[in-house]
């Protein structure tokens, strides 16, 4: 007997406006960063490894991804949190990071492939680079998702560089997509001062960086382009030896194109003697092959690589843009900055100012205290509270629990010296401005090649 199947049919616009529509938002929102220059996915891996511990040790990636998964209300499985893991710690390669923000220790791919080891093999943790990017200062106003009333990962982090133009940026979404090359993130301080000094970036005038890489690097002013060469030498009239690809192209598929060179008889033969750190092919030539010109040969052996950047991001109102150029990206993302800074400045100013009540309080009470010990020793607890009110101590129960060694004339001299470091403090942020604080922690920023290791 066959089962019959029930159809139900609806109007392409009613699909189009409901499932279409949400499906393809979602997608757009997971494929491509935001003004901060991370992923959803991304900042779930951040915040989840921080919650283990910032100076935490290395774990294996793959409970690491568990670790996350649960504390982040991940929906994708452990195996696509191990691979976003793995592609924010690569730094072995030309077109990975240039700041990795996770330590890569294992196969995190390497200039023979890009593709990492299984993640059982592997560890992971947050790199020193993190608070170089990410300052401390930031974490108490940062707006959190919310599941099940309680925090997880930011809405969006707050680095002091647009990380998308650091580590660069690819994805595809429905109907838009990214791909941002990785540009010296000094070059990018240096344009970010710039801008605050009211200097105009011209653009295009910022070429990419990749880290490791020992070709060339330009951008066509016409088209905007970005060129990439790899080397070659003509060693004698049937030797030529390759020492770099152009970025994006790895052994595999190199070869591929040796061999077929040797198919077709343009060179006799070759050696690979590339290793993860460099390549370097030595290729057998009949003469007719060093007879052409360098520009024929770096055309005919691959070696030239061009690519059209496309800035498309979510922006700080959540909309998806595009910007022409990575200049107006960092103009963008500096006036978004600079409002975070008012904040931060007036939570510190709000903190501080608490800090400093709170201080004085304990010195007040401990002075209350030495003054009337016995009334302490032979009043029950119910009537000291009810005396501390009378007295307008509003922290009662904290003060009632201090120990009693830090009730003395020494402890108040120490606290008083923390009282007047707490009230200079104070003075200092309510004459700082957030262009003054953006300056001292951009000037502060020395890029470290050892951190991206």
């Amino acid at each position: 007997m066959t089962k019959s199947i029930s159809i139900r049919s609806i109007r392409a616009k009613h699909f189009m406006n409901s499932a279409f529509k949400t499906f393809s938002l979602y997608d757009n929102c997971r494929s491509i960063p935001a003004i901060d220059g991370l992923k959803p996915s991304q900042r779930k891996a951040i915040f989840g490894t921080h919650q283990r511990g910032e100076n935490a040790g290395l774990l294996q990636v793959q409970r690491l991804a568990s670790l996350i998964a649960a504390a982040t209300d991940y929906h994708h499985g452990t195996g696509s949190m191990e691979s976003t893991i793995a592609g924010m710690g690569a730094v072995k390669y030309p077109g990975s990071n240039n700041m990795n923000l996770f330590v890569p220790e294992g196969q995190f791919g390497s200039r023979l492939t890009k593709e990492p080891g299984a993640g059982r093999y592997i560890e992971s943790a947050l790199s020193g680079n993190f608070r170089k990017l990410f300052m401390k200062d930031d974490d108490c106003i940062l707006e959190h998702h919310l599941v099940d009333g309680e925090n997880i990962e930011p809405i969006l982090y707050l680095p002091i560089l647009p990380i998308a133009l650091i580590n660069g940026a690819t994805g595809t979404g429905t109907g838009h997509a990214c791909e941002i090359k990785s540009y010296h993130p000094e070059q990018i301080r240096d344009a970010c001062v710039r801008y605050l000094d009211g200097k105009e970036l011209i653009p295009g005038d910022l070429v990419p960086w990749f880290r490791g890489f020992h070709g060339k690097v330009e951008r066509n002013p016409e088209t905007g382009q970005v060129i990439m060469t790899g080397k070659l030498e003509v060693v004698n009239t049937t030797t030529i030896k390759i020492t770099e690809l152009p970025v994006g192209v790895f052994l595999d598929n190199y070869k591929d194109h040796l061999n077929k060179l040797e198919d077709d008889e343009f060179i006799k033969s070759y050696e690979d003697a590339s290793t993860e750190q460099s390549f370097e092919f030595i290729v057998t030539v009949p003469r007719t092959t060093t007879q052409l010109t360098e520009e024929q040969l770096y055309q005919k052996f691959k070696l030239i690589a061009r690519d059209t950047e496309n800035f498309t991001i979510w922006n700080a109102d959540g909309e998806l843009k595009r910007y022409g150029s990575a200049e107006e990206i960092i103009g963008i993302f500096v006036d978004w900055r600079l409002g975070h800074y008012e904040r931060r400045r007036q939570k510190l100013i709000e903190d501080t100012s608490e800090s400093i009540r709170y201080q004085s309080e304990i010195i007040r009470f401990i002075r209350f205290y030495l003054a009337n010990t016995k009334l302490f020793r032979d009043t029950g607890k119910k009537d000291l509270i009810a005396l501390l009110l009378e007295n307008q101590f509003s922290d009662y129960e904290k003060l009632m629990g201090m120990a009693i060694w830090s009730l003395t004339k020494d402890r108040i001299a120490e606290l008083e010296k923390r009282l007047v470091d707490l009230k200079e403090m104070l003075a200092s942020l309510e004459a700082d401005t957030p262009e003054a604080m953006y300056r001292r922690e951009l000037k502060a920023f020395k890029y470290d090649a050892a951190l991206t290791t």
